[in-house]
């Protein structure tokens, strides 16, 4: 009794599949309903590499049944497309800092990545990915610049973090105002600093006078 006992143990928690011959813990196995405790007499790896045949040998059908499984979970693969897209925009923007870099805004939706040369559309197009296409196209320029920064390790030779204000105007006139104003309030700052020097050292010469003076009158 418990020699069967034990042999059924045995058998819920490995098993050995019918293609590649192993004996692999159960968690190995896809769920199957179908089949003895529910999981299929296929190892994962195996039924990877059938999916993966299938797939290289039937390329139409591959595409109708992902079609058809797109409609018939349309709402949950939409939803689960834009949480992916939402995941990979947000890991973009932290990588490049979290804040534009030209006025210091830090609201992820205002935020957009940059090139530092101005070649956006060239190097967009050099890539296929054509930025005049209109919304709706599946041109996605945006998830597909996310997904090559991330592939390439978020390179910062050529990219950085504008806010949309910033990116367009400097798109439109080559430089943003923001470097104007703060170049102004650098100068500014610079002269108010110096008139400050300039009155404590005028200070300074009016305290050691009036201490002069009253030493000689004493």
């Amino acid at each position: 009794m418990e020699q069967d006992n034990k042999r059924l143990t045995d058998a819920q928690t490995t098993r050995t599949c019918r293609v590649c011959g192993e004996s692999k813990p159960i968690t190995e196995f896809t769920k199957a309903k179908g089949c003895a405790n529910g999981y299929s007499w296929r190892c994962t790896l195996c039924n990877r590499a059938r999916t993966l045949a299938w797939q290289l040998n039937s390329p139409e059908k591959k595409k109708v049944k992902g079609l058809k499984y797109y409609y018939r979970h349309a709402d949950k693969t939409r939803e689960q497309n834009r949480e992916k897209r939402r995941k990979l925009r947000r890991l973009t923007i932290e990588a490049y800092g979290g804040h534009c870099v030209c006025c210091g805004e830090d609201t992820p939706e205002f935020l957009t990545i940059d090139h530092i040369d101005g070649s956006g559309g060239a190097w967009r197009r050099a890539n296929g990915w054509n930025p005049s296409q209109k919304k709706g196209t599946g041109s996605g320029c945006g998830t597909k610049m996310y997904q090559w920064l991330k592939s390439n390790g978020f390179p910062k030779d050529n990219f950085q973090l504008l806010c949309w204000n910033c990116n367009v105007t400097k798109g439109l006139y080559g430089e943003c105002p923001h470097k104007r104003i703060n170049l102004l309030d650098f100068e500014t700052a610079e002269t108010i600093t110096a008139n400050l020097l300039a009155a404590v050292r005028t200070m300074e010469e009016v305290t050691m006078t009036v201490a002069v003076t009253e030493r000689m009158v004493r």
